[in-house]
């Protein structure tokens, strides 16, 4: 952070590695990138997996997205009943509360790099199938699934009514998202003008993500991504995958390399946007949330853009509370 408060892009290289392990098979490091930059509403982290090591216990979250994309190497993907081996490229999402456990295994001879992110959401549960723990986050406890209490039980001098422990309907199992490589999605366009242009593939959608946005953009050579803002309750992340692009922030402006990750935190008041400087395209990794209610500020055209209403504003067209409402007067 700057002295305007700002987070500034940082090299991953700048973040130190942290370790865990737990028995002979589970073992991994990792890099908090996006708690280096100053999120705290989204989670990214860089991973490295050893040959012959698992990444976690198998689990499922119920409130919390998480998403994983191989950078190098290959890795067995352990997904519900299913196996499956993911090469550089390919992504996976798992939404909340598909009940099928995931982790991962690297089967290879070769360290294994690959992205995590996910929400960071403090009320989270957690299940992990291979174990029948069910982790509470609130409670800081994982309790054991099969000692399941009904709802009366224990209670002193109540008794159900029997509607109320009647049986209900089962839901059919939701399909598994599957992994799949970047390479598989079409490219989707936007342009606007001649300064504006870019190229993308909406991976957090494809992947069947509903809370966390994840998209891989190529901005076009002389182009800008989009125009100057910044958030009000939804968080940003970025890192560069490939070539080199300017970041503009606040009143500042950055050149960004592969491996240079920013956080824009939600109510940084600091708008940002790309620009192509170079002759080639940039590539880089876009992440943030999907929240219904943002709101967002251009800084250049002081517009204000309301998610809610669908609408932009002019921010310098304010209105007093009274102001045009027939016969009201103040108290």
């Amino acid at each position: 952070m700057n002295a305007a408060q700002i987070y500034e892009p940082f090299s991953s290289d700048e973040v130190a590695w942290e370790e865990f392990s737990h028995g002979d098979k589970f073992a991994s490091r990792f890099k908090r990138l996006g708690k280096f930059g100053g999120g705290s509403h989204v989670g990214v982290g860089l991973e490295e997996l050893q040959p012959g090591k698992r990444s976690c216990p198998t689990h499922y979250h119920m409130l919390e997205e998480e998403h994983v994309l191989l950078l190098e190497g290959e890795v067995t993907l352990y997904l519900g009943d299913k196996s499956y081996i993911m090469r550089a490229g390919q992504y996976c999402c798992f939404p909340a509360g598909q009940k099928a456990g995931h982790s991962l295994y690297n089967h290879s001879r070769a360290v294994c790099r690959y992205i995590v992110l996910g929400e960071s959401n403090p009320n989270d549960v957690v299940v992990y199938t291979d174990s029948g723990r069910v982790g509470v986050r609130l409670m800081g406890e994982g309790y054991r699934k099969a000692a399941c209490m009904e709802y009366w039980e224990g209670e002193p001098d109540a008794g159900p009514d029997e509607d109320e422990v009647a049986a209900g309907p089962v839901a059919d199992a939701a399909p598994v998202r599957e992994p799949f490589h970047m390479d598989d999605m079409p490219w989707e366009e936007f342009s606007y003008g001649d300064k504006f242009a870019n190229v993308f593939k909406r991976l957090g959608r494809q992947g069947g993500a509903t809370h966390v946005g994840t998209r891989l953009e190529a901005l076009p050579a002389g182009k800008r991504s989009c125009p100057n803002h910044y958030h009000l309750l939804e968080e940003e992340h970025m890192l560069v995958l490939e070539g080199e692009v300017t970041l503009y922030l606040g009143g500042q402006s950055y050149l960004m390399s592969a491996g240079q990750y920013c956080c824009f935190p939600a109510g940084q008041k600091a708008g940002h946007s790309l620009y192509n400087h170079g002759s080639q395209p940039c590539r880089y990794l876009v992440i943030g949330e999907n929240h219904p209610h943002d709101v967002i500020i251009y800084t250049d055209s002081g517009r204000l853009g309301v998610r809610l209403t669908g609408e932009g504003y002019d921010s310098a067209a304010l209105m007093e509370y009274w102001q045009g409402e027939p016969d009201a007067t103040p108290q």
